[in-house]
């Protein structure tokens, strides 16, 4: 929880949220922009709302927006093991192009780290 306020409260940090017809959130998205780059530094959608395209939505807004700002190149990193979250940033045209290793902790993990282009 503490790095994710820290995130929030970042002057550089842009968060977007999925808000559901009955006004839950239902996913958020927090990226950075630092000069013309960017970074997804956390994206989830419930669990119960998976599946539906939202982090996809989510993703989309985010990317354009920073696109807007001038950002030309967006970064993050994933878990490994995180299949399906690896799916849907190569869909938005990430790519992979290193490893963290055991970036991840509970459990130790490497990174996929990807990058996209605008």
């Amino acid at each position: 929880m503490e790095s994710f306020e820290s995130e929030l409260s970042c002057a550089h940090s842009l968060p977007w949220v999925a808000v559901s017809a009955d006004g839950r959130v239902i996913g958020f998205i927090i990226c950075r922009r630092v000069e013309d780059g960017g970074e997804v530094l956390k994206l989830a959608v419930s669990p119960s709302m998976r599946r539906r395209g939202i982090g996809g939505k989510l993703l989309r807004h985010a990317m354009g927006e920073l696109k807007k700002l001038g950002v030309v190149r967006v970064s993050l990193e994933v878990r490994e093991s995180n299949a399906a979250a690896i799916g849907l940033y190569e869909r938005f045209g990430f790519k992979r192009l290193a490893a963290r290793k055991e970036y991840y902790r509970n459990p130790v993990e490497n990174a996929a780290v990807m990058f996209a282009d605008l």
